[in-house]
């Protein structure tokens, strides 16, 4: 949509670009819940009710793996560090209102901007993932530590930036290209480890549970962090400096509890 930004499409076009984006994943859905009702349908009752019970078990099973790893210092790292980057990844969705503001951009460069943040992201969970997943403890830890210390230098440098008092002033060109690495820093750290960490302990069964359970306080950190950024005046560049700050510490914290993490997970290898 970042492209199209300065085309003179109307709204209606972005609504209808965004149905049209649906009807492949519409489709698959659609094609393999027809397969899976038609196995069901010709499933005994008897069968049925099996079904239903197991559902129940594997519930029961889910809770008791979650409060099983609720109980280890790994959990707690896991879900600190994915609760910080939710809050560090809900960015985007003020990058046309700061780069708007904080650099004069028009409407559609600023719109294009956060295209380039989720460019970075992109490019980076290709490169990175299946490189971080080969990784020792110490590989992952290096890793982890290099690209959130990366991230909270994008956004401290966007704090200096706010801050009239700080002799650093960004051309829009520096904050375009702070905002690509913004996505490349954070997105691994961000999907993998929670991920790998699910899935290890959870199984097959219960690892979307422990998934569940980092997204809860995630999105409770993120609605109160949306609050307040979305509450203030964006045309005062000053008032962006408590966030950018807030940013800054998330990161540094994800980059703690992936360090320690990383080093808990080393002692089971």
């Amino acid at each position: 949509f970042g492209i199209g930004a300065d085309l003179g499409q109307e709204w209606r076009a972005v609504f209808w670009a965004s149905a049209l984006a649906q009807a492949a994943p519409l489709a698959l859905l659609t094609l393999f819940g027809r397969r899976g009702g038609g196995q069901a349908a010709e499933s005994a009752p008897g069968k049925n009710e099996g079904a239903s019970r197991a559902g129940s078990t594997s519930v029961r099973q889910s809770l008791a793996i979650l409060r099983r790893a609720a109980s280890t210092p790994l959990f707690w790292l896991h879900l600190l560090s994915r609760s910080a980057l939710m809050v560090f990844a809900s960015f985007l969705l003020f990058v046309p209102s700061f780069m708007s503001n904080a650099f004069g951009m028009s409407s559609g460069d600023a719109a294009r901007v956060g295209s380039v943040y989720a460019l970075g992201c992109l490019f980076s969970v290709t490169i990175g993932s299946n490189r971080y997943a080969r990784l020792k403890w110490r590989g992952r830890a290096l890793m982890n530590a290099a690209q959130m210390g990366g991230a909270a230098a994008c956004s401290l440098s966007l704090l200096c930036h706010t801050l009239p008092s700080v002799p650093l002033t960004l051309t829009p060109s520096a904050g375009v290209a702070f905002m690509f690495l913004w996505g490349a820093a954070f997105a691994v750290p961000f999907y993998i480890p929670p991920s790998l960490y699910a899935l290890k302990t959870g199984g097959r069964e219960s690892s979307a549970t422990i998934a569940d359970a980092f997204d809860l306080v995630g999105f409770a950190l993120l609605a109160a962090f949306n609050g307040y950024v979305a509450g203030f005046n964006h045309a005062d560049l000053r008032r962006w400096a408590a966030p950018f700050g807030v940013l800054t510490s998330c990161a540094l914290i994800s980059a703690m509890c992936l360090v320690g993490a990383s080093a808990l997970e080393g002692q089971e290898e």
